[in-house]
Order: C-alpha cells, then sequence, then structure tokens
C-alpha cells in the first residue's frame, strides 16, 4: 500500500489472502482512541473492470456500495474495513481514501486474493480400467492427482514418505497433476501421495501401487554336511509379488514337497545328493531355479561310539577298585582294632630313679584259650565280617 499524501503509511505491508465463505479485515495503523475521520472511502478494482466502491462514509454515516449492503463494515475512527463472506469476484485492488480531522488526507492501496479452499483430493492411475495388473518391465503407470474443489493448486509428489524425483523412467507433467512411470520397475512398489496447496488450505490423496515381478534372488540355506540320524531343515527363498510358489527336485528328480521348508528328517546315507528349489510366479509366469545345494550325510562317527564303550568299561572297572578298597579297609581295622591280635609280648615299665627294692611291672602273657572272644554287643565291627571266610583269602592273596 502506498501513501498519496503525508507519506506516512497508514497500512501495514503486503497483500491479503482470504478463502471463499470466510472474512477479511484491512486494517490501518490509525490509533483507535483517537477522533473519527472526517471521510472514508474504500474502491475495489477487479480484472478488467474500473473502480467500484465498497463503502464510503461522512458526518458519521456510513454507506455501503451497490452489492456490498451487509456483507461490510467500518470503523469511523480507524478506517479499518471488514469484508465477509468473500467470493472469488471479490480478488483484486482495493484504495482507501482517508481524511483526518485536521484535513489531512492519506490514499493507500493493497491486493486481495480470494481462493477456493482445496477439498476432495483423489489420486489415481489412468487407464486402470484397461490394464487390471502392471508387471515390471512390460508396463507402465501413470498417476493423476486432482481435487474436487480449490484454486491456485500447487502439488508435491512423494513415494513412501520421501519427495519423487523426475528420473528416465519418472516424468512429471508441466503442472504437476500427473506422472508417468515407464517401465515399472520392482522397485516402483509402494505408496505414492499427492500434496496438494494453495495459501488458505492444504489436501492430500495416497494410491499403492501394485508391481509384479519376480522370482528373482532364489537361495537356498542350510547345512551342506551332518551325519546319519541326525535332522535338519533346507530353506528357499525368493523376491516375488505375489509370493512366489516352490517346488523341490533331489537329484534331478522332483519330489513331493512344494513349499519354503524342505526337511531332512532322521538323515540316512542316501539322503546326500543335490537339492534345488524351484520357484514360479503365477502373475509374471516366471519360473526361476536356484543353485544346486550339496548335501553330503555322513557315518556316524566311531568315535563316539568307542568313547562310549570305554567310558563304560572305565566306570566298571572304578566300582569294582571302590569295592575292593573298601573289603581291605574295613578287614585292617577290624584287625587292628581286634584284641584277639593284641600283642602279648610283655611290657616292662621302669621307674628312672632307683627304689628300694626295685619294682617292675610285668604284662603276663596270655595264650589265645586264655582270651575270651567279645561278644557282638562288646564288638561292634563284628557286623562288618563276611560270613564267608574264603572271601578273607582272597583279599590277602598277592
Amino acid at each position: 500500500m502506498r501513501s498519496c499524501s503525508s507519506g506516512q503509511n497508514v497500512r501495514p505491508p503486503g497483500s491479503i489472502n482470504g478463502e471463499v465463505g470466510g472474512t477479511v479485515a484491512f486494517t490501518t495503523t490509525i490509533s483507535p482512541t483517537g477522533p473519527e475521520l472526517s471521510t472514508i472511502v474504500w474502491k475495489c478494482k477487479r480484472v478488467s473492470e474500473e473502480y467500484v466502491t465498497v463503502i464510503g462514509s461522512g458526518s458519521g454515516v456510513s454507506v455501503p456500495g451497490p452489492g456490498y449492503q451487509g456483507s461490510v463494515s467500518l470503523n469511523r475512527v480507524t478506517g479499518s474495513l471488514e469484508l465477509r463472506e468473500l467470493t472469488l469476484r471479490d480478488t483484486g485492488v482495493y484504495s482507501v481514501t482517508l481524511t483526518s480531522s485536521t484535513g489531512t488526507t492519506y490514499i493507500e492501496e493493497t491486493t486481495l486474493n480470494v481462493y477456493e479452499k482445496i477439498s476432495g483430493a483423489k489420486l489415481s492411475e489412468l487407464f486402470g480400467a484397461l490394464r487390471t495388473v502392471l508387471i515390471a518391465g512390460n508396463s507402465f503407470a501413470i498417476l493423476s492427482c486432482e481435487a474436487a474443489n480449490g484454486t491456485l493448486i500447487t502439488r508435491k509428489w512423494l513415494k513412501d514418505g520421501h519427495p519423487l524425483s523426475p528420473s528416465n523412467r519418472i516424468t512429471f507433467h508441466s503442472d504437476n497433476s500427473s506422472v508417468t512411470i515407464d517401465p515399472v520397475h520392482g522397485t516402483d512398489n509402494g505408496q505414492y501421495q499427492c500434496r496438494l496447496t494453495n495459501p488458505v488450505s492444504t489436501d492430500a490423496a495416497s494410491y499403492d501401487v501394485i508391481v509384479n515381478y519376480g522370482p528373482e534372488d532364489v537361495v537356498i540355506q542350510g547345512q551342506r554336511e551332518m551325519e546319519a540320524g541326525q535332522t535338519m531343515v533346507l530353506t528357499c527363498s525368493a523376491s516375488s509379488v505375489p509370493p512366489a510358489t516352490f517346488i523341490w527336485t533331489f537329484n534331478g528328480t522332483e519330489t513331493s514337497v512344494k513349499a519354503e521348508e524342505y526337511p531332512v528328517a532322521n538323515a540316512t546315507l542316501g539322503d546326500s545328493g543335490n537339492y534345488i528349489c524351484v520357484a514360479a510366479n503365477s502373475v509374471t509366469g516366471s519360473v526361476i531355479s536356484s543353485a544346486p545345494h550339496l548335501l553330503m550325510v555322513n557315518e556316524r562317527s566311531s568315535g563316539s561310539q568307542l568313547g562310549a564303550i570305554i567310558g563304560g568299561m572305565l566306570g566298571a572297572v572304578a566300582c569294582v577298585g571302590v569295592a575292593a578298597g573298601t573289603f581291605t579297609y574295613m578287614k585292617k581295622r577290624k584287625t587292628r582294632d581286634s584284641p584277639i591280635n593284641q600283642d602279648c609280648q610283655a611290657i616292662v615299665y621302669e621307674n628312672t630313679i632307683d627304689l628300694d627294692p626295685p619294682v617292675v611291672y610285668e604284662n603276663l602273657s596270655k595264650t589265645s584259650a586264655d582270651v575270651s572272644t567279645p561278644t557282638d554287643s562288646e564288638n561292634p565291627y563284628r557286623e562288618l565280617e563276611f560270613k564267608d571266610h574264603a572271601t578273607y583269602s582272597t583279599l590277602n592273596s598277592p
């Protein structure tokens, strides 16, 4: 807005944006506490039209111009204008002439842009009814982004939340309302989004693109060597849309296994050989085989069987040794503690000083007949004796 009189700007700089059906305010910088302005005149110049009066005020009376009754309000102190129930026709250049009580006149102008709010955004694939599926390398896709309502729309394209950029296969049309992908690849699968904006609103639409491709990268994973009697599983994987179906061959012969996993249970030497996974895509018609997976089944290690035998033998020997040691220990203990085997030699105790007469203490030797055999209650070790005395001869033999 420019000042045509005193050089003082009474309108904030910049244009004003409004939406259809909304309200805008043309404010001024004049203090709302001052006296009323002597005269106020607001005019509008629409595109390709002459200026028309929006509202005028003088001598304390405000008069709306033709077509503005009930849709405008005027502040006679500040000169600010409020315009309601906007239409697209309200877009144009607005000028105001203000005369203060001291006779100073201000003439300024600004621009109002009225936009229709965006709604009904839709992203779709063109010619979708003529092409039911997209096949990688053989098809192209055209995506269109439109809105049921809205003016001065700009569009931004995204794929899986990231900006979509042009390339040798991706082409944007002049107004960005559509994009062509030719040819489509498997990597083009994902969610595409179109964001529509104008100065007063934003809307968005999304579309899921499905490109059929594959199978690709058919690979078998699993052991390549195992022992007889063991169990394991071979797994086949492939990149494919829709998911691939599988058939397994063994040494060139088709098997009954038609799944991702091939179980090898309780393996035998006959399970050794080449395994191949054949992946197929029912939509693309492609059939791809994996590289041969060579599996070797070996006989069980003899070392493990020998170890079991030796371990058993050592265990048995250890048990015999413990038993023999226990018997020997008990025999010696009984022999040492038995009164029958006590030393019967005479024992002489002598004092270190001379006694008169000398005193001599002697143990009198006794024959085995004179020694009584203790009873079971007197000798608790009796219970540990072997009933068969021949056992002692065996244990004492060299």
